[in-house]
Protein backbone atom coordinates (compact mmCIF):
# COMPACT_ATOMS: atom_id res chain seq x y z
CA UNK A 1 0.00 0.00 0.00
CA UNK A 2 1.61 2.87 -0.72
CA UNK A 3 1.86 6.04 1.85
CA UNK A 4 2.80 8.89 -1.17
CA UNK A 5 5.86 9.93 1.53
CA UNK A 6 8.73 9.85 -0.26
CA UNK A 7 11.78 7.21 1.53
CA UNK A 8 15.29 8.68 1.94
CA UNK A 9 16.83 5.84 0.62
CA UNK A 10 20.44 7.59 1.71
CA UNK A 11 19.81 6.00 5.74
CA UNK A 12 18.49 2.43 4.52
CA UNK A 13 21.63 1.56 2.82
CA UNK A 14 22.90 -1.74 4.40
CA UNK A 15 26.46 -0.92 3.40
CA UNK A 16 29.29 -0.42 6.50
CA UNK A 17 32.55 1.72 5.63
CA UNK A 18 35.22 2.40 7.87
CA UNK A 19 35.03 5.94 7.73
CA UNK A 20 31.75 8.11 7.44
CA UNK A 21 32.10 11.21 6.22
CA UNK A 22 31.10 13.60 9.21
CA UNK A 23 28.77 16.36 7.56
CA UNK A 24 26.95 13.64 5.93
CA UNK A 25 26.55 11.49 9.35
CA UNK A 26 25.88 14.87 11.25
CA UNK A 27 22.59 14.31 9.42
CA UNK A 28 22.25 11.10 9.85
CA UNK A 29 22.99 9.80 6.13
CA UNK A 30 25.42 6.80 6.04
CA UNK A 31 27.99 8.01 3.26
CA UNK A 32 31.67 7.00 3.07
CA UNK A 33 34.47 9.25 3.94
CA UNK A 34 37.00 9.10 1.19
CA UNK A 35 38.47 12.07 2.01
CA UNK A 36 40.51 13.26 5.59
CA UNK A 37 41.27 16.68 6.28
CA UNK A 38 44.48 16.97 8.45
CA UNK A 39 43.88 20.39 9.91
CA UNK A 40 39.87 19.64 10.62
CA UNK A 41 40.95 16.31 11.64
CA UNK A 42 37.33 15.11 10.17
CA UNK A 43 36.67 12.66 7.20
CA UNK A 44 34.35 14.15 4.09
CA UNK A 45 32.69 12.26 1.06
CA UNK A 46 33.27 13.49 -2.60
CA UNK A 47 30.18 16.09 -2.38
CA UNK A 48 31.32 17.60 0.69
CA UNK A 49 35.12 17.69 0.36
CA UNK A 50 33.69 19.88 -2.42
CA UNK A 51 31.58 22.27 -0.34
CA UNK A 52 34.53 22.18 2.75
CA UNK A 53 37.07 23.50 0.09
CA UNK A 54 34.55 26.10 -1.39
CA UNK A 55 34.55 27.63 2.48
CA UNK A 56 37.06 30.45 3.08
CA UNK A 57 38.27 29.06 6.32
CA UNK A 58 39.41 26.08 4.90
CA UNK A 59 40.62 26.72 1.40
CA UNK A 60 44.53 26.41 2.75
CA UNK A 61 43.60 23.00 4.51
CA UNK A 62 45.48 20.08 3.62
CA UNK A 63 42.65 17.05 2.13
CA UNK A 64 44.40 13.87 1.83
CA UNK A 65 43.21 10.81 -0.51
CA UNK A 66 42.73 7.25 0.30
CA UNK A 67 45.56 6.97 -2.26
CA UNK A 68 47.56 9.29 0.25
CA UNK A 69 47.39 6.60 3.09
CA UNK A 70 50.79 6.09 5.00
CA UNK A 71 53.17 4.42 3.51
CA UNK A 72 53.55 0.70 4.70
CA UNK A 73 49.93 0.40 5.17
CA UNK A 74 46.80 -0.30 3.58
CA UNK A 75 45.97 1.99 1.29
CA UNK A 76 43.46 3.66 3.90
CA UNK A 77 42.62 6.90 5.45
CA UNK A 78 44.86 7.70 8.85
CA UNK A 79 42.75 6.91 11.99
CA UNK A 80 41.41 9.88 14.03
CA UNK A 81 38.65 10.86 16.01
CA UNK A 82 35.89 12.18 13.79
CA UNK A 83 32.39 12.19 17.02
CA UNK A 84 32.84 15.18 18.63
CA UNK A 85 32.17 15.82 22.30
CA UNK A 86 29.19 16.33 23.58
CA UNK A 87 30.33 18.66 26.82
CA UNK A 88 33.10 20.16 24.57
CA UNK A 89 31.47 20.56 20.82
CA UNK A 90 35.09 21.96 19.64
CA UNK A 91 36.79 18.94 20.88
CA UNK A 92 36.86 14.87 19.21
CA UNK A 93 36.25 12.33 21.14
CA UNK A 94 40.06 11.15 21.33
CA UNK A 95 40.69 9.50 24.65
CA UNK A 96 39.58 6.66 26.49
CA UNK A 97 39.34 5.61 30.28
CA UNK A 98 39.59 1.95 31.09
CA UNK A 99 38.74 2.36 34.60
CA UNK A 100 35.64 3.54 33.75
CA UNK A 101 34.87 2.05 30.55
CA UNK A 102 34.39 5.76 29.30
CA UNK A 103 35.54 7.70 26.24
CA UNK A 104 35.74 11.65 26.04
CA UNK A 105 37.87 14.53 24.48
CA UNK A 106 41.17 15.40 26.66
CA UNK A 107 39.10 18.29 28.91
CA UNK A 108 36.72 15.61 30.22
CA UNK A 109 39.63 13.12 31.02
CA UNK A 110 41.26 15.83 32.23
CA UNK A 111 38.13 17.36 34.31
CA UNK A 112 36.53 13.89 35.24
CA UNK A 113 39.43 11.14 35.22
CA UNK A 114 42.73 12.73 36.44
CA UNK A 115 42.67 10.20 39.33
CA UNK A 116 42.31 7.37 36.91
CA UNK A 117 45.79 5.74 35.72
CA UNK A 118 44.34 4.05 32.71
CA UNK A 119 43.44 6.45 30.36
CA UNK A 120 44.57 6.15 26.66
CA UNK A 121 44.95 8.47 23.93
CA UNK A 122 42.94 6.39 21.40
CA UNK A 123 44.88 7.16 18.04
CA UNK A 124 47.81 6.15 19.75
CA UNK A 125 46.69 2.74 21.26
CA UNK A 126 45.33 2.06 17.74
CA UNK A 127 48.44 2.45 16.21
CA UNK A 128 50.07 0.48 19.21
CA UNK A 129 47.87 -2.23 17.96
CA UNK A 130 47.55 -3.01 21.61
CA UNK A 131 43.61 -4.16 20.68
CA UNK A 132 44.86 -7.24 18.47
CA UNK A 133 45.52 -9.75 21.31
CA UNK A 134 42.01 -9.09 22.50
CA UNK A 135 40.87 -9.05 18.52
CA UNK A 136 42.18 -12.58 18.65
CA UNK A 137 41.00 -13.81 22.25
CA UNK A 138 37.79 -12.86 20.73
CA UNK A 139 37.96 -14.47 17.55
CA UNK A 140 39.24 -17.57 19.24
CA UNK A 141 36.40 -17.34 21.80
CA UNK A 142 33.48 -17.24 18.56
CA UNK A 143 34.74 -20.19 17.15
CA UNK A 144 34.17 -22.13 20.28
CA UNK A 145 30.46 -21.04 20.43
CA UNK A 146 30.07 -21.39 16.85
CA UNK A 147 31.48 -24.96 17.39
CA UNK A 148 29.26 -25.30 20.60
CA UNK A 149 25.81 -23.80 18.51
CA UNK A 150 26.86 -26.83 15.82
CA UNK A 151 26.92 -29.45 18.32
CA UNK A 152 23.94 -28.36 19.94
CA UNK A 153 22.31 -28.13 16.26
CA UNK A 154 23.00 -31.92 15.63
CA UNK A 155 21.90 -32.65 18.99
CA UNK A 156 18.48 -30.81 18.15
CA UNK A 157 18.44 -32.76 15.02
CA UNK A 158 18.44 -36.31 16.53
CA UNK A 159 15.91 -35.48 19.41
CA UNK A 160 13.76 -34.04 16.17
CA UNK A 161 14.29 -37.17 14.33
CA UNK A 162 13.56 -38.90 17.65
CA UNK A 163 10.43 -37.19 18.64
CA UNK A 164 9.05 -37.84 14.67
CA UNK A 165 9.98 -41.28 15.75
CA UNK A 166 8.18 -41.87 18.86
CA UNK A 167 5.37 -40.00 16.94
CA UNK A 168 4.66 -42.39 14.24
CA UNK A 169 4.87 -45.03 16.91
CA UNK A 170 2.48 -43.47 19.15
CA UNK A 171 -0.11 -43.25 16.07
CA UNK A 172 0.38 -46.81 15.46
CA UNK A 173 -0.34 -47.86 18.83
CA UNK A 174 -3.39 -45.40 18.82
CA UNK A 175 -4.54 -46.97 15.25
CA UNK A 176 -4.36 -50.70 16.98
CA UNK A 177 -5.72 -49.78 20.07
CA UNK A 178 -8.90 -48.34 18.41
CA UNK A 179 -8.14 -51.41 16.01
CA UNK A 180 -9.20 -53.23 19.10
CA UNK A 181 -12.17 -50.66 20.93
CA UNK A 182 -13.95 -51.14 17.49
CA UNK A 183 -13.75 -54.80 17.62
CA UNK A 184 -14.77 -55.11 21.56
CA UNK A 185 -17.66 -52.68 20.36
CA UNK A 186 -18.68 -54.94 17.33
CA UNK A 187 -19.02 -58.03 19.97
CA UNK A 188 -20.98 -55.73 22.25
CA UNK A 189 -23.49 -55.10 19.50
CA UNK A 190 -23.83 -58.53 18.62
CA UNK A 191 -24.46 -59.66 21.78
CA UNK A 192 -26.90 -56.97 22.27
Amino acid sequence: MATGKQIDTDILSDEIFDVLCSICKNKGKTTEGEKFCVDCKDYFCITCVQIHGQVPLCAGHKVLDKSQGKSGTSNVLPRAPTERCDRHSHKHIDMYCQNHDNVGCSTCMAVDHRLCKDTFYIPEFIQNNTYQVETREIQTRLKEIAKTFAKQDDIFKQDKQRLLQRKAEILADIRKFRQEINGQLDKLEKVL
